[in-house]
């Protein structure tokens, strides 16, 4: 069972967008958290 080989182009690039997404989410509400941190 080869799945890894037979992945559509669109499902990867769905995928990799999705963490991507998930990143800049997590990254953009940790800046917020440290930048309500900061005002006091």
């Amino acid at each position: 069972m080869e799945i890894a080989t037979d992945v559509p182009a669109w499902l990867t690039w769905l995928v990799a967008t999705g963490v991507g997404v998930l990143a800049v989410a997590l990254l953009t509400r940790s800046l917020e958290a440290v930048l309500d941190l900061d005002r006091g």
